[in-house]
């Protein structure tokens, strides 16, 4: 999620689109909460409506640093088990993990009755693997590194990539959760405009 190669990381686009949703639901009256996680939860505010609330999520977005490393299976397993009614739960990701680890968890809280969205965020370079020099590529996360060609390398990377976003797309809508891809150099306005009138139709 620290990843950006148009000046905006996919945690800060991420958060930014957190902060716009808590915004919306608040001002239906809705009582909005934040859970953030990477290996294991790391915060925690429960739902509400009371005055002051909002001003609360925000700060909370706000002290949201990358993590070093992903296991969606044990904190969407640890949010399942907190839910007690009935609701929204709106997952903002890369989805960098194993794919079916990451269903696996979603299924979980959408058995537990619970209406699911996937917001699964994408930097455009990673959707296009634009890079032309031999580099050394380094994780963010886990300061891993590979040394890459490029062009030996892209379009192995695109088939691994686009196989996960269509597993993502097919399993996700089969166990009932809606799923929207974004790409960062998108305007954030009008990723949530296009998405909110989506779901207007199909409601």
């Amino acid at each position: 999620m620290a990843y950006g190669s148009t000046g905006v990381t996919k945690l800060q686009y991420g958060t930014l689109l957190a902060g716009a949703l808590a915004y919306l639901l608040q001002r239906q009256r809705d009582a909005v909460g934040l859970v953030t996680f990477d290996r294991d939860v790391v915060s925690h505010i429960p739902p509400s409506t009371r005055p002051g609330h909002l001003r609360a999520l925000l700060a909370g977005l706000e002290r949201m640093v990358p993590g070093t490393g992903s296991d969606f299976a044990k904190p969407l397993d640890r949010v399942a088990q907190a839910l007690t009614r009935r609701g929204l739960v709106v997952v903002i990701s890369d989805l960098v993990d194993e794919p079916e680890r990451v269903v696996e968890g979603l299924r979980h809280i959408r058995f537990r009755g619970m209406e699911v969205v996937v917001f699964h965020l994408l930097d455009p370079a990673e959707l296009t693997f634009p890079f032309e020099r031999a580099s050394r590529f380094r994780d963010v996360e886990t300061g891993d590194e590979v040394y890459v060609t490029p062009h030996l390398a892209r379009a192995a990377y695109l088939d691994r990539l686009n196989a996960a976003i269509d597993f993502y797309r097919g399993a996700l809508r089969g166990s009932g959760v809606d799923y929207c891809q974004l790409e960062t150099s998108r305007p954030l306005d009008e990723a949530l405009l296009s998405y909110l009138s989506a779901r207007r139709r199909f409601v």
